[in-house]
Protein backbone atom coordinates (compact mmCIF):
# COMPACT_ATOMS: atom_id res chain seq x y z
CA UNK A 1 0.00 0.00 0.00
CA UNK A 2 2.91 2.38 0.45
CA UNK A 3 4.56 2.38 -2.53
CA UNK A 4 1.08 2.45 -4.56
CA UNK A 5 0.31 5.42 -2.43
CA UNK A 6 3.04 6.99 -3.00
CA UNK A 7 2.81 6.53 -6.64
CA UNK A 8 -0.54 8.36 -6.40
CA UNK A 9 0.38 10.96 -4.01
CA UNK A 10 4.02 11.50 -5.97
CA UNK A 11 5.91 12.09 -3.24
CA UNK A 12 8.30 9.48 -0.95
CA UNK A 13 8.03 10.88 2.69
CA UNK A 14 11.84 8.62 2.94
CA UNK A 15 13.51 11.10 0.83
CA UNK A 16 14.77 14.48 0.99
CA UNK A 17 12.93 15.32 -2.60
CA UNK A 18 9.57 13.45 -1.36
CA UNK A 19 9.20 15.11 2.17
CA UNK A 20 10.23 18.75 0.40
CA UNK A 21 7.50 17.89 -2.40
CA UNK A 22 4.65 16.65 0.21
CA UNK A 23 5.51 20.07 2.02
CA UNK A 24 5.14 22.28 -1.02
CA UNK A 25 1.46 21.07 -1.59
CA UNK A 26 0.60 20.42 2.09
CA UNK A 27 -2.59 22.20 2.82
CA UNK A 28 -1.08 24.16 5.64
CA UNK A 29 1.59 25.43 3.86
CA UNK A 30 -0.59 26.70 1.51
CA UNK A 31 -2.97 27.73 4.14
CA UNK A 32 -2.07 31.46 3.01
CA UNK A 33 -4.03 31.47 -0.20
CA UNK A 34 -7.04 30.23 1.17
CA UNK A 35 -10.26 33.21 0.86
CA UNK A 36 -13.26 30.92 1.03
CA UNK A 37 -14.61 29.43 4.00
CA UNK A 38 -13.81 25.98 4.65
CA UNK A 39 -15.56 23.24 6.65
CA UNK A 40 -13.38 20.56 8.75
CA UNK A 41 -14.74 17.29 9.87
CA UNK A 42 -12.76 15.23 11.77
CA UNK A 43 -12.63 11.75 13.58
CA UNK A 44 -11.55 11.88 17.28
CA UNK A 45 -10.09 7.97 16.10
CA UNK A 46 -8.64 8.87 13.43
CA UNK A 47 -5.41 6.92 12.62
CA UNK A 48 -4.46 8.76 9.29
CA UNK A 49 -4.90 12.32 10.16
CA UNK A 50 -4.55 13.21 13.60
CA UNK A 51 -6.66 16.10 15.28
CA UNK A 52 -3.82 17.87 16.13
CA UNK A 53 -3.55 18.84 12.02
CA UNK A 54 -6.74 19.45 11.81
CA UNK A 55 -6.34 22.25 14.84
CA UNK A 56 -3.39 23.62 13.30
CA UNK A 57 -5.43 24.79 9.89
CA UNK A 58 -8.03 25.81 11.89
CA UNK A 59 -5.77 27.96 13.89
CA UNK A 60 -4.36 29.28 10.86
CA UNK A 61 -7.54 30.02 8.85
CA UNK A 62 -8.63 31.54 12.10
CA UNK A 63 -5.56 34.17 12.39
CA UNK A 64 -6.15 34.84 8.74
CA UNK A 65 -9.81 35.47 9.30
CA UNK A 66 -11.12 32.97 7.33
CA UNK A 67 -14.57 31.75 8.17
CA UNK A 68 -14.08 28.10 9.24
CA UNK A 69 -16.27 25.52 10.76
CA UNK A 70 -14.67 23.08 12.67
CA UNK A 71 -16.29 19.67 13.86
CA UNK A 72 -15.25 16.68 15.73
CA UNK A 73 -16.44 13.25 16.18
CA UNK A 74 -16.09 11.57 19.22
CA UNK A 75 -16.95 8.39 18.45
CA UNK A 76 -15.46 8.18 14.50
CA UNK A 77 -12.30 7.31 12.97
CA UNK A 78 -11.04 8.20 9.10
CA UNK A 79 -14.52 8.38 7.65
CA UNK A 80 -18.07 8.11 9.02
CA UNK A 81 -19.09 4.37 10.19
CA UNK A 82 -22.32 5.56 12.07
CA UNK A 83 -25.07 6.55 9.99
CA UNK A 84 -26.16 8.66 12.99
CA UNK A 85 -23.04 10.53 12.24
CA UNK A 86 -23.05 10.48 8.53
CA UNK A 87 -26.90 12.15 8.17
CA UNK A 88 -25.43 14.81 10.70
CA UNK A 89 -22.31 15.60 8.68
CA UNK A 90 -24.35 15.78 5.38
CA UNK A 91 -27.06 18.33 7.01
CA UNK A 92 -24.22 20.27 8.28
CA UNK A 93 -22.77 20.49 4.77
CA UNK A 94 -26.06 21.15 3.14
CA UNK A 95 -27.07 24.02 5.30
CA UNK A 96 -22.79 25.27 4.72
CA UNK A 97 -22.78 25.34 1.07
CA UNK A 98 -26.62 26.56 0.68
CA UNK A 99 -25.33 29.75 2.93
CA UNK A 100 -21.89 30.39 0.85
CA UNK A 101 -23.30 29.61 -2.71
CA UNK A 102 -27.00 30.98 -2.11
CA UNK A 103 -28.87 27.48 -2.45
CA UNK A 104 -31.37 25.73 -0.47
CA UNK A 105 -31.59 23.64 2.53
CA UNK A 106 -33.84 21.31 4.01
CA UNK A 107 -34.14 22.09 8.36
CA UNK A 108 -31.99 19.82 10.68
CA UNK A 109 -35.03 18.53 12.26
CA UNK A 110 -33.93 15.06 13.65
CA UNK A 111 -30.76 15.22 11.54
CA UNK A 112 -28.94 14.90 14.91
CA UNK A 113 -30.46 12.32 16.50
CA UNK A 114 -27.66 9.62 17.96
CA UNK A 115 -25.12 11.70 16.48
CA UNK A 116 -21.46 12.35 18.57
CA UNK A 117 -19.86 15.37 17.62
CA UNK A 118 -18.55 18.94 19.16
CA UNK A 119 -18.66 22.07 16.83
CA UNK A 120 -15.33 22.84 18.00
CA UNK A 121 -15.48 26.34 15.95
CA UNK A 122 -17.45 28.25 13.46
CA UNK A 123 -21.17 27.38 14.98
CA UNK A 124 -22.69 30.69 13.18
CA UNK A 125 -20.79 29.73 10.34
CA UNK A 126 -22.56 26.38 9.81
CA UNK A 127 -25.57 27.60 11.12
CA UNK A 128 -25.67 25.76 15.01
CA UNK A 129 -25.76 29.14 16.69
Amino acid sequence: MFNEFTIRIGGNPETEEGREFLTSCSPLTRADNIIRPLLIAQGQNDPRVKRSESDQIVEKLVSNSIPVGYILYTDEGHGFARPANSLSFYSIVEKFLARYLDGRYEEFGNAFEDAKFEVLNGKEILGLD
